[in-house]
């Protein structure tokens, strides 16, 4: 009979139809109504198959029994929504043999027994259900998509522990009403039938071939990428090693084993085989052979060590009750072929994401010197451990370890520290999943920090146990390798990143995108010194500012020079005011162009852009560098408060498209000893990063001449001038120096300065190009009678810029555009404020002048 929906349990009429000692009453599915009325017109029924949903069976077995309390009743639940692994592969064989064993004479006949199985069934999928055969389920949560051919190995390593551990169970059980069965309860365990282990055991012969079959599967072609085969590889096809693993395994894939090894243990709660029931249920399917020998060779199994099945301490440390297990990552990537499956929660903590986009940039040359320089590194070494790669730059030399290893896997240390022994413990981890995944290791050690020195000392124990020599980079790789009295870690010297690499990869980014522009990608190289593994990041800046500016298909060269810009600027400078380049205007002169100087000036000022554009081009590629001990541009522009000077360092940094940061002394000097030196290395350093241009306005109080030694302050005020000018030596960008006072400037600066710009004050002329800049056409009611006031008030760019803005500031107050008399009452202003009130009478003739003309 049969409770609910189509299931895959409807064709078993037609199965027992064909056995030829079975005598169906009914080869249709009846109700329970139908059923009752059968039992008491048919006494000869013996047997009653229930199938239907769990909730049902109890009520469905209560109204049979009380019909007739004699007959055998055998339910099948089908669960549905929830994953129950209780009986696995339920075969018809097996219930065709359960049912012959029911309606044996021999059974009693005072009360019918009750035995249940479960099959799971995808839920509302009633047709799918109908056509699968029985044995097409597997062990695995249906919830989870898996691989056909991974299923399949794991059904035949199942099936094979299940065999071999019947046959323990023959062996155990020299009386068959001990037999412990493979059925859900120990209460119905008590209440099994005469008989039943002889349905389920198996003869010694069983276990053998079906492992001979999956070894035969694990050696087949078509399976060699499923994990349970590459495992099998990686213990070079150790038979033996495999068993246990199987069996380390089996109450991971089907937790019915987790009560039959609890059962065989004596133990409920041990739900995993021990050292020793493992050694018993693989001597008991092999002839002549004991556990005390499976047991020998258990301990001293080099392949199970590896993958730390066996603890690595050592054959001391194996208890016969020590539980085997395979560790839960392992057991996952088994299941699901995913290698990342097998990075534990601990190794997560240690993992990095592989650069795959910056390592796609790198040129093939590259690559080839890259390789070229390990292989060199390796010659003569018989023993290698690891290999540190030396001689590259910050930011490529992991993108360079990543692009030539097969499979990288980058590891650096943790943000939080470890305890020592599970630090030890992940790394053994990590070694066992790199074998298995095929992954070339790379740590990036990084600086001097606790957490980099932990995971050091931690390696140092761990080489033996990879596969293959890690790569290892680090900052203080000489010192990580002095400390070691005998090493057998090699150094690559990598080739040195020169302009033309940069230029390169950056060109290889720029292409990526259908982008030819070598001129674009050599300026981008020279102006923003950012490392490989951060270019993919600026090349999405550069989308990002290329969509804000209404064209994200088709980025422009300014898109492109604005998205590196700010990714080399990304971290905002700690002691410095950072200050954007004014956009670029189609159409509008140069920003140089619009700084109002005599044409000497101006013209250094474009030599200065030209010198800084070209400066990694002629020292690096042209081998200037060795003439020059600085290997930037600095530059001093001098001359009284308000001549230009700044908007002339604005101006050269728009025009180079770089940040502006501009120096606060009063951060950057420190009254305690060593402070300021410290400060000025985290200027250098974020400048050098962003390729920005570095301002230090009035600096005097930095750079001025150093004095005689009187006292602890002044030698120590003079410790500070000479590192400032050993730092900006080796400053690779353009460092400008602004000073009212130039003569106060150490002799020693203004000898290591490739430019010197004294900004005068402005003549007339300029005055009025000051005034006319300042007051833009536009914002001017009616036309300005500027000239007259350019030519009486003998004034630097700085004030005039002040005038104007107060008579905006009038303008505004009044709700109308400029008009002259907001400009003199703006000029007059300032006057006061500047202590000239002799030049109020040149303004208020001036004023008198504009109303003359009026009238």
């Amino acid at each position: 009979m049969k409770d609910g929906p189509q299931d895959p349990f409807d064709a078993i009429g037609q199965r027992l139809a064909l056995d030829p000692n079975v005598t169906l009453a009914s080869e249709a599915p009846v109700s329970v109504e139908q059923a009752v009325v059968m039992i008491w017109e048919q006494p000869e029924i013996a047997v009653i198959l229930i199938i239907g949903q769990e909730s049902a069976i109890p009520a469905i077995a209560s109204a049979i029994r009380a019909a007739r309390s004699d007959v055998h009743m055998l339910a099948v639940s089908i669960e549905t929504g929830i994953t129950n692994l209780s009986m696995r592969n339920l075969s018809f064989d097996q219930l065709r043999r359960i049912i012959h064993m029911l309606a044996r004479p021999a059974a009693p006949a005072n009360e019918g027994r009750v035995l249940r199985f479960h099959l799971r069934t995808e839920p509302n999928d009633a047709e799918q259900a109908e056509e699968a055969a029985p044995a097409a389920y597997h062990p695995a949560p249906l919830a989870v998509e898996v691989d056909g051919r991974i299923a399949g190995l794991i059904d035949q390593s199942l099936d094979w522990v299940e065999a071999a551990t019947r046959v323990l169970l023959d062996v155990w059980s020299p009386r068959k009403d001990e037999a412990p069965g493979f059925v859900p309860g120990l209460e119905l365990m008590e209440r099994l039938l005469e008989g039943f282990v002889s349905l389920f055991g198996e003869a010694p012969e069983r276990p053998e071939k079906l492992f001979r079959k999956l070894v035969a599967s694990l050696r087949a072609p078509e399976n060699a990428q499923a994990p349970l085969a590459i495992l099998f590889r990686k213990i070079d096809d150790d038979q033996q090693a495999l068993k246990f693993l199987l069996l380390a395994g089996a109450s991971d894939f089907d937790i019915r084993f987790h009560r039959l090894f609890g059962t065989l243990h004596d133990d409920l709660s041990r739900r995993y085989p021990s050292v020793g029931l493992a050694c018993a249920i693989i001597a008991a399917g092999i002839r002549k052979t004991t556990p005390a020998s499976i047991r020998g060779a258990f301990a001293l199994n080099d392949p199970l060590r590896r993958l730390g099945i066996v603890p690595r301490a050592g054959p001391a440390t194996l208890a016969g009750d020590m539980p085997l297990r395979l560790p839960p990552a392992l057991a996952d990537w088994l299941v699901t072929g995913d290698s990342d499956a097998l990075l534990g929660a601990e190794i997560r903590r240690l993992y990095r994401p592989a650069p795959e986009d910056a390592a796609a940039l790198l040129s093939a040359d590259r690559k080839r010197r890259i390789r070229a320089a390990v292989r060199h590194a390796l010659i003569g070494r018989d023993l290698v451990s690891a290999i540190f790669l030396t001689g590259s730059s910050p930011g490529w030399t992991v993108v360079e370890a990543a692009a030539i290893a097969d499979k990288p896997l980058v590891l650096a240390p943790p943000a939080s520290p470890f305890a020592p022994e599970m630090l030890a413990e992940t790394l053994a981890e990590l070694a066992s999943a790199a074998r298995l995944a095929g992954w070339t290791l790379i740590f990036d050690l990084g600086g001097k920090s606790p957490e980099s020195d932990a995971l050091w000392s931690a390696l140092n124990a761990t080489w033996p146990q990879f596969a293959q020599p890690p790569y290892l980079i680090a900052t203080n790789a000489t010192e990580r390798l002095a400390g070691m009295a005998e090493s057998h870690i090699v150094s690559a010297d990598l080739p040195v990143v020169t302009r033309h690499d940069r230029q390169e990869v950056i060109a290889n980014a720029l292409s990526s995108h259908n982008v030819e522009d070598d001129a674009l990608a050599e300026h981008i190289a020279d102006a923003f010194p950012i490392a490989l593994d951060r270019i993919p990041q600026a090349i999405a800046l550069a989308q990002t500012l290329a969509a804000a500016n209404g064209r994200p298909s088709r980025p422009e060269a300014d898109d492109w020079l604005g998205g590196f810009r700010r990714m080399a600027g990304a971290r905002l400078p700690s002691l410095a005011r950072r200050v954007e380049p004014a956009p670029r205007v189609a159409g509008a002169p140069p920003a140089i162009e619009a700084v109002v100087l005599p044409a000497i000036q101006r013209g250094q000022l474009r030599e200065l852009v030209s010198h800084v554009r070209h400066t990694r081009e002629v020292l690096e590629d042209w081998g200037f560098a060795d003439l020059t001990d600085g290997r930037g541009v600095a530059a001093l522009f001098s001359g009284e408060s308000g001549t230009g000077k700044t908007t002339a360092a604005h101006a050269v940094a728009t025009e180079l498209g770089a940040d502006l940061y501009v120096i606060e002394l009063a951060q950057v000097v420190s009254k305690y000893i060593g402070e300021t030196e410290k400060n000025l290395d985290l200027i250098f350093g974020d400048a050098q990063d962003a390729g920005a241009v570095l301002l230090f306005d009035e600096a005097d109080a930095l750079f001025g001449k150093r004095s005689s030694i009187t006292d602890a302050h002044d030698r120590y005020a003079n410790i500070e001038v000479a590192y400032l000018l050993q730092r900006i030596q080796r400053f690779t960008g353009l460092a400008i120096l602004t000073s009212n006072h130039a003569e106060s400037i150490d002799a020693a600066f203004t000898r290591r300065l490739r430019f010197k710009v004294e900004f005068p004050r402005p003549s007339a002329g300029d005055r009025l190009l000051i005034w006319e800049q300042s007051i833009p056409v536009p914002l001017r009611a009616r036309p300005l009678a500027l000239r007259p006031l350019a030519l009486a008030l003998d004034v630097t760019g700085g004030v005039i810029r002040q005038m104007a803005l107060h008579a905006a500031m009038l303008a505004a107050e009044a709700d109308r555009l400029i008009l002259m008399e907001d400009v003199l009452a703006g000029a007059r202003s300032q006057l006061v404020r500047l202590g000239r009130f002799a030049d109020l009478a040149r303004v208020d003739a001036v004023e008198a002048a504009c109303g003359r003309e009026a009238a």
